[in-house]
């Protein structure tokens, strides 16, 4: 892994960025029994990850800050097979292939207890498996989300904080784990 991070702009821009490559061998990961639904931990023998991700903070102003960041991954899977499938060439599961964050957080005002903030964000991950048999039964399609959140803060942070937050403002409906039980 190698990565730098940068201070611009008489800092009020930083940028931090990373390369990776990660090799795995004996790579651990649940399996669940199709006739039994019993989970057992099974190795996949070799396993590649890399990419690259870069994350970027501007400070507009005092009282307005954006920040974004993106990533880029590959995952594979070299070596294996599970219940006699050949996983090589798979994707290994929960990995995206591409994700993007962005928000931003604005202090609204300043009151006699403390700041009101507002901060907006949200994210798009691209689809994604979840096993290694890449099975598009379970494959979670890309999705973007967004969040929102009100905070008021109090001067000496010893107070009490008070937050109103939504997230998925978008309302968008996704699965976050996902089993096949049929036997195909």
């Amino acid at each position: 892994e190698a990565g730098f991070k940068l201070d611009l702009l008489d800092q009020q821009l930083r940028l931090n960025g990373a390369v990776f490559w990660y090799g795995y061998e004996d790579q651990q990961f649940l399996n669940v029994d199709t006739e039994t639904a019993a989970q057992q931990l099974v190795n996949v023998p070799e396993s590649t990850i890399y990419g690259a991700e870069l994350e970027a903070t501007y400070n507009l102003s005092d009282r307005v800050r954006f920040d974004a960041s993106a990533a880029l991954l590959q995952s594979e899977i070299d070596n294996g097979a599970l219940n006699g499938v050949n996983l090589a060439g798979n994707a290994l599961p929960l990995a995206p292939e591409f994700t993007l964050n962005l928000g931003v957080t604005w202090q609204v005002a300043s009151v006699s207890y403390g700041e009101v903030i507002l901060r907006v964000d949200g994210n798009y991950a691209a689809s994604q498996y979840f096993d290694v048999f890449n099975d598009r039964e379970t494959q979670q399609d890309s999705r973007a989300i967004g969040n929102a959140r009100l905070t008021l803060r109090p001067k000496d942070r010893t107070g009490i904080e008070v937050e109103l937050w939504t997230k998925n403002f978008t309302d968008e409906e996704y699965r976050t784990s996902m089993i096949n039980l049929l036997d195909n």
